[in-house]
């Protein structure tokens, strides 16, 4: 995250002693222009971060602290546009000054967060998760993580909690602006000076629609890659150019920062990980934080210029506690979230309330030791490398070091020569998994046609019928293998994402509504027969989900059961909270335990509560529940995750094969050879 300051020249007003001599930017000493030091921004700053921190680690109240980042994009445009307007002006501007300060402000605690966080992850991480984490040191250390992370992995994915360095996708966007922006800036303020600020609000606008039209056609891609953030970054940029004149009035001033404020506040507390973002949805955070910086703008610097302190909100974020954690705040970014990821690793669980004010503690400390010790003396540079040259060559040999580091992870596929026979058969358990998944499952939209979708076991046995998202796909084949000597004909109609619930979509998988209604009208054109339906039930209850997916659902099964099929509801399974279960129970192997006596948390209440649901349900429509709760995880609020030499999971949710065999063989099989209750037991 980019933190630095816009200006090495001190202000006309002395600067508290506490903050003198830590203000970056760029070499103009002599330029007739200042810009004062505005503690309001690192006030600022620290709101950005704590908010962002403060989501990682779940605390009540900021669901929406990731848009925390786009509040940094903001600022950091508004910073670098005027740093570099400033010299352009005066004449000073260099494009080997600019980098150079890139790199005495950016690189020293980044090297330091990548060097630890690589021994952190060589103790700590298994074979498998070391050749990804190897990726994304690479990427994090050649500023195209985001690249890495769009392609690998998703933000708000469960598997995220494993993934050391996934927080450097913003830094990988910052940097690949620093290559574009001060080259494009230069080329207009010397051909197209008078159009420079048109041209960039167009840019502005054009890289909004992109970022609005792609959140709902390529999320992933418009939540990582620079041309559908650009518009962030840009936004701040038109705030550093004379385009809006400033605030006349203190009043002015502490509406537009109470207001910016206000809307900052709005989306990190009611946003969330299934808000589509960014979109429309970044307009809140982000016009939130240029009013803030809008508030505090001087287009004239009087020899007493205005201050902060001039206005109410400007005092606020001014304060001492504030300021300090934004001159921290870029440490605090690197830092916090390895440093939570590897203790979740160790934990094997999500750390306690007191675990957490712990690790926030020692968070708060590494990052002011690291803004003491390294940012600070490493940024000014007159100590440990005065000449430039020098800079370039250590940089230069880090960024080799690291990179070859990263990639040898990947070749090697995360040093396998070090795990144990035990751990690399636990590892291979994510193998689990239906072999049919890729003919007989579908991705994306759903089957085209109820003909296309897999036919299973005997070729004329009784019909079954699996209506199902991901998590029918195992116990299709489970049960397609029981049909062959049980006389029973399964088809698969499972498709990823999509619940079979009615006039319910999802960002990632718009037109599930269209594939359920399209294997809904097969289904009640058909004949009668048993249908098998099931779903992630824990992930689409989520309470902004609750009333949507539950009423789409009971109408589901409404409508089979008016079409004369039999139903039986499969119960749904939690979630392991620690990504991959399989690479988890190498893990815990590797630290010398017993995988069967690996537990995990769960949400019983919650579960429970959908079972009743369920349950409730499948009377009501005159139809059967198979509650798999107890018969999976036992009773109590823990789960067991390896039993009979078999994990319960391939990944993070979806019961692997083995458990399907056991599921289909001892609850469901029974349903279907006899005239069982409607709701079976173990």
């Amino acid at each position: 995250m980019e933190l630095s300051r816009p200006s090495n020249v001190l202000p006309p007003t002395p600067a508290p002693s506490w903050i003198s001599g830590v203000i970056d930017g760029p070499n103009i000493a002599s330029a007739p222009k200042q810009h004062n030091y505005r503690p309001d921004l690192d006030g600022l700053r620290a709101i950005a971060v704590i908010a962002v921190i403060f989501f990682h680690f779940d605390v009540p109240g900021f669901p929406g602290g990731f848009a925390g980042v786009d509040v940094f994009f903001v600022l950091f445009g508004y910073l670098i546009t005027r740093l570099i307007s400033t010299a352009v002006e005066n004449g000073t501007f260099s494009i080997v000054d600019f980098y150079d300060r890139r790199i005495r402000r950016l690189f020293p605690v980044l090297v330091v967060v990548l060097i630890c966080s690589s021994v952190a992850a060589l103790a700590v991480l298994s074979p498998e998760e070391l050749a990804r984490f190897g990726r994304t040191l690479t990427g994090a250390m050649l500023s195209f993580s985001n690249v890495v992370f769009w392609k690998k992995s998703e933000y708000f994915g469960p598997a995220a909690d494993t993934l050391p360095l996934l927080h450097t996708w913003s830094l990988g966007i910052e940097e690949q602006f620093y290559l574009v922006f001060p080259l494009l800036f230069i080329a207009l303020w010397r051909r197209a000076r008078q159009r420079l600020a048109a041209v960039i609000m167009v840019a502005t606008g054009l890289s909004f629609a992109l970022s609005a039209w792609g959140v709902y056609r390529y999320p992933d891609a418009t939540f990582y890659l620079l041309p559908a953030r650009a518009w962030e970054l840009l936004l701040g940029a038109c705030l550093a150019l004379p385009i809006l004149p400033a605030p006349k009035t203190i009043a002015q001033r502490n509406i537009a920062a109470g207001a910016g404020l206000a809307a900052i506040a709005a989306a990190t507390s009611l946003y969330s990980h299934q808000t589509p973002f960014p979109g429309l949805a970044a307009l809140v955070p982000c016009l939130g934080s240029a009013a803030v910086i809008w508030a505090g703008l001087e287009r004239v610097v009087a020899p007493v210029a205005a201050s902060p302190a001039s206005y109410g909100v400007g005092r606020l974020l001014s304060a001492r506690p504030l300021v300090v954690i934004g001159l921290m705040s870029y440490s605090l970014y690197l830092w916090h979230w390895p440093v939570l990821v590897f203790a979740k690793l160790c934990l094997f669980d999500q750390p306690t309330p007191g675990m957490s004010l712990a690790l926030l503690a020692a968070i708060f400390c590494l990052s002011f030791l690291s803004w003491k010790f390294v940012e600070v003396p490493m940024r000014r540079g007159d100590r440990f490398w005065p000449r430039r040259s020098q800079r370039f060559a250590v940089v230069g040999v880090a960024v080799t070091a690291i990179s070859l580091t990263g990639t040898a992870l990947v070749i090697t596929d995360g040093l396998p020569a070090t795990r144990s026979q035990s751990s690399a058969a636990l590892t291979n358990l994510t193998k689990d998994y239906s072999p049919l998944r890729e003919r007989c499952h579908a991705n994306g939209a759903g089957a085209e046609t109820f003909e296309k979708t897999c036919s299973l076991g005997s070729a004329d046995g009784r019909d079954i019928i699996v209506l199902a998202d991901s998590h029918g796909a195992e116990l299709s084949f489970a049960l397609g293998e029981l049909g062959e000597r049980h006389g029973l004909r399964v088809r698969q109609m499972t498709a990823s994402g999509c619940p079979p619930s009615v006039n319910f979509n999802t960002k990632l998988r718009p037109s599930c509504s269209v594939h359920v209604e399209k294997m809904l009208a097969a289904l009640t054109a058909a004949r009668p027969a048993t249908i098998v339906v099931t779903a992630f039930f824990s992930q689409w209850n989520e309470a902004h989900r609750y009333p949507l997916f539950w009423r789409g659902f009971a109408e589901v099964v409404q409508r089979l059961r008016g079409a004369g099929h039999r139903v039986i509801i499969i119960g749904g399974t939690p979630r392991h909270p620690s990504g991959s279960l399989p690479e988890t129970l190498a893990r815990w192997a590797k630290f010398g335990n017993d995988p069967s006596t690996y537990t995990f948390h769960i949400d019983q209440g919650a579960t429970s509560l959908i079972d009743e649901r369920l349950r409730r349900l499948a009377n009501e429509s005159g139809g059967s529940f198979v509650p798999l709760l107890g018969y999976l995880c036992g009773a109590g609020d823990r789960c067991r995750g390896y039993q009979n030499g078999q994990a319960l999971y391939f990944d993070d949710n979806h019961i692997s094969l083995s458990t399907a065999r056991r599921v289909a063989h001892d609850l469901v099989l029974p349903l279907l050879v006899s005239n069982a209750s409607r709701i079976a037991t173990p």
